[in-house]
């Protein structure tokens, strides 16, 4: 019979899945953040795409450490860190010196 609500993210993944599954589910948070830094130390990339970047990064890793606490309610975290595993992965793989997502006023100035 259980006595308690567990209700941190890291207790039921640390008893459901023992530490390969903590590790697994944190790990999948965790990564795409410390990408995103690799990324920004390594590209040089535009203001914009920047702040982008970093509030995406700070968003997730607000949402996980939100985890430790709180047990997990919605997919947000799993989106935002697909969303960021995918954008980094990108700006790691492109070989020029051009941003994925470069600013579309700065490439088609406005016709008169």
């Amino acid at each position: 019979r259980d006595l308690s609500v567990t209700d941190g993210e890291w207790i039921i993944q640390l008893g459901v899945g023992g530490a390969l599954g903590f590790t697994i589910v944190f790990g999948m948070l965790l990564l795409p953040v410390l990408r995103a830094r690799k990324v920004s130390a390594q590209r040089k990339l535009g203001k914009e795409d920047e702040q982008i970047l970093a509030t995406v990064a700070l968003l997730l890793a607000f949402t996980g450490l939100d985890l430790i606490p709180n047990a997990i309610s919605h997919v947000l975290p799993y989106v935002l860190a697909g969303a960021l595993m995918s954008v980094t992965g990108g700006l790691l793989k492109s070989k020029t010196g051009e941003n994925l997502a470069p600013n579309y006023a700065a490439r088609n100035p406005a016709k008169t």
